[in-house]
């Protein structure tokens, strides 16, 4: 009866995913920290296209109604997720995407923020150098210039800027490839509440 109301009262359901974004943003982790990013990118595997849509909505809301420390865990799961292999025609949503000009270009929005949000972008650009999407959000939210090419050196660990996210390592992604994908959502609301 309580999914009707909420429909009905247009309120949207709450799946794992924005579950576990509202988690990790929380004051219960340290603005850089990459914890959760597993957890939110194996949720978002299981719900398919839908968990992607889902992580947008959530981020758009941490983005939008958050405080500062929640915009930048949002940046920084954000940048997690996508450096982890989630990124296709529904991540970043449009919205997303429209929430990143908003916060490049309104002054209201701390500058912490706003240099976070250029980091992430930047380091999306050196990483996908293939995907024009990332260029372009990155040119658009205040970059001037497209990004310049990186190149790889025996010291690449000094090189590593502050919003570099590690890769899954093996097991971590033998986990999520033996993860069957229709499996239902553990976290979801059960039917009829």
């Amino acid at each position: 009866m309580k999914s009707l109301r909420k429909v009905l009262n247009g309120e949207k359901e709450t799946s794992s995913v924005t579950r576990l974004i509202e988690i990790y943003c929380s004051k219960e982790y340290e603005e850089s920290s990459i914890d959760g990013v597993f957890d939110i990118v194996e949720s978002m595997q299981l719900m398919k296209r839908t968990g992607q849509v889902e992580a947008s909505r959530a981020m758009r809301k941490q983005l939008k109604h958050g405080t500062n420390h929640q915009h930048i865990r949002a940046l920084t799961i954000f940048h997690g997720c996508v450096s982890n292999g989630v990124s296709s025609g529904d991540f970043p949503d449009s919205e997303l995407e429209a929430r990143f000009r908003l916060i490049a270009s309104d002054p209201n929005y701390d500058p912490k923020v706003k240099k976070k949000l250029r980091a992430v972008l930047r380091s999306l650009c050196d990483e996908n150098s293939h995907n024009s999407r990332f260029k372009q959000l990155y040119q658009d939210c205040g970059s001037g210039a497209p990004p310049r090419p990186t190149h790889k050196s025996t010291s690449s660990k000094s090189r590593q800027s502050s919003s570099s996210i590690p890769k899954f390592n093996a097991q971590q992604k033998q986990r999520m490839e033996e993860t069957p994908t229709d499996a239902e959502d553990p976290f979801a609301d059960p039917p009829g509440t």
